[in-house]
């Protein structure tokens, strides 16, 4: 059951993550915008994430610190959201 609600969740992100990317680069630019702002993304961030997270819980000893993290990530998500406009086609 948890599976399937994950699962629906997750393929909820991902469509309307593809549908909000390609709609903030124009036509010309679209595909490569597109694949190089998703892949620098997910190296970046989903690479780092591991060791992140065991250097915060060691260096301040708390299992909070991460969820802390987490918390401001999601603050700068939501202004960067509120922020940039889509490019269109125009």
């Amino acid at each position: 059951m948890c599976g399937s609600i994950c699962a629906a969740r997750m393929s909820t992100i991902e469509g309307m993550l593809s549908v909000a990317m390609a709609d903030l680069f124009r036509p010309r630019l679209r595909y490569s915008g597109t694949a190089i702002g998703y892949n620098l993304m997910f190296a970046l961030l989903g690479g780092t994430a591991p060791l992140v997270a065991i250097w915060l819980t060691t260096a301040t000893g708390d299992l909070t610190a991460l969820v802390w993290c987490v918390a401001i990530a999601l603050v700068v998500l939501l202004v960067c959201g509120l922020v940039v406009r889509p490019g269109g086609e125009g």
